[in-house]
């Protein structure tokens, strides 16, 4: 229910949990594959131009409503393919000379596009913006669109306390009367054209459910009447209704969210304000640095965030120098590291089954409140497991792991600790120890030592200042027997043959 609002730009809203759950009416969004039907920018293109008379965005909303009613109208793609692929068969089980080739290559055709058309269909889920070319409707795609909607599926989520700051200074209305031509312009076609060009094809769209494909495919018919909304904005500063609206999504930062603070909100614009926002940020970047503190690196054309590491890397060097004469000291601190003193059931190897609990997961209801720490699967103030609790959330083989875990009874701080070594840390000489161990206890051939006399010699090929490291590292590896050859690297595959590819003998 929506409040009533004063000073501030935002509109409180009184949000009530009790009551039944309603099924959320699923908004419009374009599909790419549209774009490869025969009919569809004549149709696209007649419903825009029955609209000439309201504003834009009521027109984009009836276009969406008539592009929902002409989708329904197609068969689905799935079974159109279905169909083609048994027209093809039927036709290539004839006997040859009562093959038809010209309707078997117009159905090849048929079926080749609408495979083209799944394609998109699948890409434009799965989200995968590094893929150009390549291979079509594959399990990857399915893979990728199944990990993406159960990683961003809330389930539930605990809410502690909103807090909204409005005490922030306001930003002058009006640019500095030095600006230059360019910052007071206002956007031509061109210019516009080459802005969406440069936006992401496939990102995901605002309100309306037109994505930057879209407008890119109908630029040509569309376009003017884009063109008109966004030189209105710059000329008059008035920003037609509904424009602005956004959606906003909560992604999360984790493998398992369980408080909004775990989630990164962001919102979706519409393709028409993002082409207004990013020509004002276009004409405003450069006076950025101008109002902007140096100390700000991040976002700032000309800046880089990484200048404050290298600032923070020389402060750290100059107090290892004889001519620091100050008493100064560095902190180090992750505020949410060092108020959270426990382990998290998810992220952290706390047991012996804790590469297993994503796998042996066991989805609850979506009111269920899943334990984020390995505490939370106690009885509530005692240290004992909360073996209904275990039993529900996790498969019977890791649950009974979990189990017998046993509870230390101390109120220390929780941390990790390297058994093999004396302080608790871990590093790569206990590891090589560890691992040598291993292969004694297994049966395996010791690892040969080297003689004193290979030792010396190695010590002076490392020591010596003539000998290029490259060589000094070959000749490591001829007196280690550590070069690659067949005869090594065929006890880790057994595609790689152990005898020499020239003679076929065993190598030295």
């Amino acid at each position: 229910m929506p409040l009533i609002h004063t000073i501030s730009d935002h509109a409180p809203i009184l949000l009530s949990m009790d009551g039944p759950v309603h099924r959320i009416k699923r908004t419009f969004k374009f599909e790419n594959w549209w774009l490869k039907e025969h009919d569809f920018q004549q149709f696209a293109r007649n419903e825009w131009r029955k609209t000439t008379h309201i504003s834009f965005s009521q027109r984009t909303n009836k276009l969406a409503r008539g592009l929902k009613v002409w989708c329904r109208k197609k068969k689905p793609l799935q079974q159109e393919l279905t169909d083609l692929e048994e027209q093809i068969n039927n036709l290539q089980m004839q006997p040859m000379q009562q093959q038809n080739f010209s309707l078997e290559n117009s159905l090849v055709n048929r079926y080749e596009n609408n495979l083209t058309k799944l394609t998109d269909y699948y890409m434009q889920r799965a989200n995968k913006e590094w893929i150009k070319d390549g291979d079509r409707n594959t399990s990857f795609f399915h893979r990728a669109i199944l990990k993406r909607r159960r990683k961003n599926t809330i389930f539930s989520t605990h809410i502690c306390f909103l807090h909204a700051n409005f005490d922030r200074p306001y930003i002058a209305s009006q640019l500095p009367h030095d600006s230059n031509v360019y910052t007071n312009s206002v956007p031509d076609k061109q210019e516009l054209w080459e802005t969406l060009q440069e936006m992401k094809k496939n990102a995901s769209p605002g309100p309306d459910g037109f994505n930057v494909e879209f407008y890119i495919a109908t630029w040509s018919w569309i376009g003017d009447d884009v063109i008109n909304l966004v030189r209105t904005f710059f000329i008059f500063g008035v920003m037609p209704a509904h424009i602005n609206a956004t959606h906003i999504v909560l992604i999360p930062k984790k493998l398992v969210s369980m408080v909004p603070a775990d989630y990164r909100p962001i919102r979706l614009y519409n393709v028409v304000y993002k082409l207004i926002a990013k020509s004002l940020a276009n004409r405003l970047k450069s006076h950025l640095p101008d109002y902007i503190h140096p100390s700000q690196q991040a976002f700032i054309q000309g800046r880089r965030i990484s200048n404050n590491i290298i600032i923070a890397q020389e402060i750290t060097h100059s107090f290892t120098l004889s001519s620091w004469k100050h008493q100064s000291f560095m902190l180090k601190i992750d505020l949410a590291k060092a108020f959270n003193r426990n382990i998290s059931i998810w992220s952290t190897p706390w047991c012996s089954a804790s590469t297993l609990v994503y796998d042996d997961l066991i989805i609850q209801p979506p009111n269920f409140i899943y334990p984020a720490l390995f505490k939370d699967l106690w009885i509530p103030n005692q240290k004992r497991w909360n073996e209904e609790l275990v039993d529900t959330i996790f498969r019977p083989d890791t649950a009974h792991i979990i189990k017998t875990t046993p509870i230390i009874d101390s109120n220390d701080a929780d941390f990790l600790f390297w058994k093999l070594t004396e302080n608790g840390i871990c590093h790569a000489k206990s590891a090589y120890y560890a691992c040598v161990q291993e292969l004694y206890n297994s049966g395996e051939d010791k690892p040969q030592q080297p003689s004193p006399a290979t030792t010396h010699l190695l010590s002076q090929v490392w020591k010596s200042k003539n000998i290029i490291p490259r060589i000094q590292t070959f000749a490591w590896r001829i007196l280690r027997k550590a070069l690659p050859t067949g005869a090594r690297a065929g006890c880790f595959s057994k595609h790689i043959s152990k005898t020499c590819c020239r003679c076929g003998l065993h190598e030295d």
